[in-house]
């Protein structure tokens, strides 16, 4: 999950912007994260909260909810794409 590569690089503000595209896809499909996974994420997405503070996440974890799905994977694959 593009989320947890997030904060395993301390990209805070990103990490909580994808966690809120993943969070309002599962919304809308219904599906919920496998247990191996949850127990992946969990635990970075609480350092994340705590590195931002909680104002500042929520605010990037909501601007990641009010993305397209369009839009969030081509930030996504943008982000996740070679420099050069």
């Amino acid at each position: 999950m593009a989320a947890g590569l997030a904060a395993t690089r301390a990209d805070w503000a990103r990490a909580a912007r994808f966690f809120g595209v993943a969070e309002a896809q599962t919304a809308l499909s219904g599906m919920h994260r496998d247990a191996a996974d949850e127990a992946f994420l969990a635990p970075l997405i609480a350092k994340t909260r705590q590195a931002m503070g909680e104002d500042d996440f929520s605010a990037a974890e909501a601007a990641g909810r009010a993305l397209r799905y369009e839009d969030a994977m081509g930030e996504t694959r943008s982000w996740l794409a070679p420099p050069g």
